[in-house]
């Protein structure tokens, strides 16, 4: 049984054995190709990854070197200017800091002549105080929005300070170790470059000592050093690691690159370096930096890109096996295939990066080329994603984006310039916005350019979008200043204008009105502005300062009635006088304040002379009353015996005077005498309220009725004057104001006076009388006269200060504005009604005291 199974297995083999055989050898194939195409793999990722490793280490290498450029620009420039000053060293860092965005500030150390600094250094080694508080920035210039402090301190930082030591020592450029810049993050690490100041080139280092004028000093940030150098190149997955191999105790850890294709996560020092130290495959470049030796280590990483297409063909080709020699044909075609298909990913590789190299010195425009047509977008430079906010990536998969990103309303232009620019065979320019995702928008300058093939036909287009959107800013900013400026200098109350030297108007903010014949554009004569009686006047001060270049002044009158007061300014342009600027000014609201003002002292000087005439009259006054009142008590004593004696021995003469006649009636005069003593102490009285000073609070509880009182008594011999028809009606029980009794009582004397004026004869009346309106609880008084009246024109102007039509008979124009103002301080109103021929009548009303307006006061 066993014998014939085995003999069934051997006639199997023997049937098939060519397939056998051919299975055999194609397995044996597969087995064979699997191994060499594996290997094949693996030298071929590894040369390709020594070619990108040496590629990135070495634009890396020159992208550091290169660093150090602006470093001796900024020292040759020094050297060729000699001191400069702040403005002039931010002049020429600006540029510098904006072409190299790695370089985080650049500063200089400043030092005195050849001499001090000799003996400044002998004198600190004699003291034996080092170099420290020599190194301070004399001026620095950090980039835009930088968070660079300019305030540090090189001395505090022993790193730093040695950098310098030995760029002084040696008299040539020197780098630092690692310095921490900022705390915020893992890469805010930098190195200082220090390059010494010389006034002239000698041949020793003593000379170079005692010549010594300054360091050129840089801040480097490594991190924007290595993406800016790296970030132009398409991630492979290669990772960069740069290492002093100067440094000694500071460490020799620089930086670390991680590719963009690793996801992010965070790292530390030491496991990075065990990394690239234990890499198996690894590529290392030197760049000396100075006085210092940086070594640029480079490992592929986990997602390391390989120019591979094909990378499970062995499997394939071991799986395929099974399938003998038909299925290792289809294999070895495909391995040729994916070989074709390597060779051109590899090529196109090298020309982008190629291109990639030629756009880097011009990164802040857009560069684009599309087809003839316009269709298709054949390359877009990585500024475009910082303008228009679309990566490049979805604008090479959808052209539309390039124009779809352009504002609707200036959309059109574009396609017009293509087609200018195909038709024309010429450049075209064009002016575009393009609104950013992010809320702002670019102003484009977009130049087009056709591009001929050898037949002359445009075989694409391509052009340069610069943004123009600072500049643009810029003007517009200075429109709107300009703007703004000419609306304030038209709007201003005040005639401005410039003049020349013979006084034509070359400039003026409002129009004029001259005769046809001297109106002819803006030259005309500024004098001509002026009356007549004051027009040599102001020629004779314009050239006065056209000649002296002060500023002079004229007052004078216009034809209607206003003061004005011109200003003559000179304009200094290269210490001479081209041109004057004239302002013209109202100056009659000062000048009746002026008025005012003095009205106001001859008052106060008034009040302390009244205080002091009536301090004298008093005295005399006293002793009158005391020895009337003493007399009438005498007299009533004496009387009845003075009876007594004119009836036992008949009449007789006291003074002179018959007592049958005279005597009864000596009495009446005794309290004459006394009665007018008192008159005089009234008046003695009011004429010391009247010097009296006023605070001008507004808090006494006034009584309106011995107000009116009062200002009767005071006014009483002018009532007597103008009228003998005085009536004062008082209502009893008035309830109280809260005020000033001084303001209320000058109110009702200016009132009842100019009411006792307008009277034409002393037949005519004025009444005084007070009540009280309980609707509105307003105390009202009311002042009414028989007197001429007032023009209807003239009554709303009767309040204006200094306003009067009795100034011919010593009227000022400032009773009832001051008596106006003072009702108005208290919460009141005064009302005036006249009838012209008729007579006044000026109505008070005052709020009571509790009512709603006082308590809101």
């Amino acid at each position: 049984m066993l014998l014939r199974q085995l003999s069934d297995l051997i006639d199997l083999i023997m049937e098939h054995a060519v397939v056998w055989l051919i299975a055999a050898i194609g397995l044996s194939i597969s087995v064979s190709a699997f191994l060499v195409i594996q290997e094949q793999f693996r030298t071929q990722r590894s040369a390709e990854f020594n070619w990108v490793a040496h590629n990135r280490s070495r634009l890396l290498k020159q992208g550091l070197e290169s660093a150090l450029e602006p470093v001796r620009l900024t020292r040759d420039y020094i050297q060729a200017s000699g001191r400069i000053t702040r403005n002039q060293f931010h002049l020429a860092a600006e540029p510098l800091l904006n072409r190299n965005p790695g370089i985080e500030m650049i500063g200089l150390i400043l030092f005195g002549q050849g001499q001090e600094y000799t003996q400044g250094r002998a004198d600190r080694r004699a003291t034996g105080s080092g170099n420290r508080g020599r190194f301070v920035l004399t001026h620095a210039e950090a980039r835009a929005g930088s968070r660079f402090n300019l305030d540090f301190s090189i001395d505090s930082n022993l790193v730093l300070r040695q950098a310098i030591e030995r760029a002084e020592a040696n008299g040539n450029m020197t780098v630092s170790g690692r310095v921490e810049l900022q705390q915020q993050s893992y890469d805010d690490y930098g190195v200082m470059v220090s390059l010494p100041i010389h006034r002239s080139l000698h041949d020793s280092v003593v000379e170079l000592h005692q010549d010594l004028a300054g360091f050129v000093v840089a801040i480097f940030r490594l991190d924007k050093l290595t993406h800016l150098a790296i970030s132009y190149l398409e991630p492979r997955g290669v990772d960069l690691l740069i290492l002093d191999e100067s440094a000694t105790d500071e460490g020799s850890f620089l930086e670390y690159y991680a590719s963009r294709l690793q996801p992010a996560g965070s790292f530390d020092e030491e496991s990075i370096a065990a990394r690239f130290a234990g890499a198996a495959n690894r590529v290392t470049e030197i760049a000396l930096m100075a006085d210092r030796k940086w070594s640029i280590i480079a490992v592929p990483n986990v997602r390391f890109l390989s120019a591979e297409a094909f990378s499970s063909g062995a499997w394939v080709i071991l799986a395929g096996g099974a399938l003998l020699t038909w299925l290792l044909s289809i294999y070895l075609l495909r391995t040729r295939l994916s070989v074709k298909e390597r060779i051109m990913m590899n090529q196109l590789l090298k020309d982008r990066e190629e291109l990639f190299w030629q756009m880097t010195e011009t990164v802040d425009d857009v560069f684009w080329a599309v087809s003839a047509d316009g269709s298709s977008l054949l390359y877009i430079s990585p500024t475009f994603e910082t303008i228009w906010g679309v990566t490049c990536e979805a604008a090479y998969a959808n052209p539309r984006l390039f124009i779809d990103g352009i504002h609707p309303e200036d959309r059109h232009l574009w396609p017009e310039g293509l087609e200018q620019a195909r038709t024309w065979l010429q450049p075209v320019e064009i002016f575009y916005r393009v609104p950013h995702p992010d809320g702002t928008q670019r102003w484009i300058r977009d130049n087009l350019f056709p591009v001929r093939d050898a037949s002359g036909a445009v075989s694409r287009l391509v052009g340069v979008a610069e943004d123009i959107s600072e500049k643009k800013q810029a003007e517009d900013a200075l429109r709107d200043s300009e703007s703004k400026l000419r609306t304030l200098f038209n709007q201003s109350p005040d005639t401005i204008m410039t003049v020349d030297g013979k006084g034509a108007i070359l400039l003026m903010n409002h129009g004029i009105s001259l005769e046809p014949s001297a109106s002819r554009g803006m030259q005309r004569d500024s004098a001509e502005l002026l009356p007549v009686n004051y027009r040599e006047d102001y020629r004779r001060l314009l050239a006065l300062v056209f000649a002296n270049g002060e500023v002079s002044y004229l007052p004078y009158q216009s034809e209607d009635g206003s003061w004005r007061e011109i200003r003559i300014v000179p304009i200094v342009e290269s210490e001479e006088i081209p041109a004057a600027m004239v302002i013209s000014t109202d100056i009659t609201e000062k000048r009746n304040l002026q008025a005012q003002a003095i009205h106001n002292a001859r008052l106060a000087s008034i009040g302390v002379m009244a205080t002091g005439v009536a301090h004298d009259i008093n005295n005399p006054n006293n002793a009158i009353n005391t020895a009337a009142t003493l007399f009438s008590h005498v007299w009533e004593d004496a009387l009845p015996v003075f009876r007594a004696y004119y009836r036992e021995q008949g009449d007789f003469s006291l003074g002179g005077l018959s007592f049958a006649s005279e005597g009864e009636d000596l009495g009446g005069l005794i309290a004459e005498i006394r009665d007018n003593s008192r008159r005089i102490e009234a008046i003695v009285s009011n004429l010391k309220q009247l010097g009296s000073s006023d605070r001008g609070e507004l808090n006494e509880r006034v009584d309106i009725n011995s107000v009116l009182r009062a200002a009767v008594r005071v006014l009483g011999s002018n009532i007597d004057k103008y009228t003998s028809n005085f009536v004062i009606a008082l209502e009893e029980r008035l309830p109280p104001v809260r005020g000033n009794l001084r303001q209320l009582e000058q109110v009702f004397i200016n009132i009842i006076h100019n009411a006792l004026q307008s009277l034409p004869d002393r037949s005519r009346s004025v009444r005084v009388e007070s009540t009280v309106d309980t609707e509105k609880c307003m105390v009202v008084v009311r002042v009414t006269d028989e007197g001429g009246g007032i023009a209807a024109e003239d009554v709303p102007r009767v309040t204006e200060p200094f306003f009067t039509r009795r100034l011919e008979r010593g009227g000022t124009g400032l009773g009832l504005y001051i008596s106006h103002t003072i009702v108005s301080n208290h919460q009141g109103v005064m009302d005036i009604a006249s009838s012209q021929g008729k007579g006044t009548v000026v109505t008070l009303r005052l709020p009571q005291l509790g009512n709603d307006r006082e308590q809101r006061k």
